[in-house]
């Protein structure tokens, strides 16, 4: 990928997200995407391979916004506990703030070949999740009782992203409180397991 003008980037992947969100993957063409950013068809190409490279270009982007967010928005010196609610709410918010990226990323998991599929779940699960990073430490210290990492990563990141995709979808109201008291609910007495 050749970044040689991080605002043309910028446009591309943002008028890609509103293509794809809007008329579907398979549907919209490169030239609709340059058309839509402002940019010939060949500065597309300049930036990215194809349009699958685009399309995971928009799911790694995303993905690093959501974890700059939370990183911003939680103290790893604090109780794990108050990391994780934090880190929901900070990742709610995110969501709030670029619907079109929400629709997105949640609908390419159903939506796409294997090959795409499968390119992208190495995105979603990387080893370095802030949530990941919060549930370990906590379990280490003792605060949370669970068994499997990575299943429980999985669990949590699944819920906000299909919470958030469902109120996006079905109500033009995103109640960011109250989608939070609900995976509040769902998630901390059990982690918590006997204790608070």
């Amino acid at each position: 990928m050749k970044l040689k003008n991080r605002e043309k980037y910028t446009r591309i992947i943002q008028a890609a997200v509103y293509m794809f969100t809007n008329k579907g993957f398979y549907q919209t063409t490169v030239a609709e995407i340059a058309r839509e950013a402002g940019v010939g068809k060949g500065t597309v190409y300049t930036y990215f391979e194809n349009k699958e490279a685009l399309f995971l270009a928009i799911i790694e982007e995303g993905l690093q916004q959501i974890t700059i967010k939370v990183e911003e928005n939680r103290d790893p010196e604090a109780d794990p506990r108050l990391q994780l609610k934090q880190a929901i709410m900070a990742t709610l918010n995110f969501f709030a703030e670029h619907r079109d990226f929400c629709i997105f990323l949640v609908r390419e998991h159903f939506s796409y070949d294997q090959s795409i599929k499968e390119q992208a779940e190495k995105l979603y699960y990387q080893p370095n999740s802030p949530f990941r990073e919060i549930l370990f430490q906590g379990r280490e210290k003792g605060i949370f009782e669970f068994e499997h990492l990575d299943t429980l990563t999985a669990g949590l990141t699944g819920a906000i992203f299909s919470s958030a995709f469902y109120w996006f979808i079905f109500s033009s109201h995103f109640p960011v409180s109250k989608i939070y008291s609900t995976l509040e609910n769902l998630f901390f007495h059990n982690l918590l397991g006997n204790g608070d």
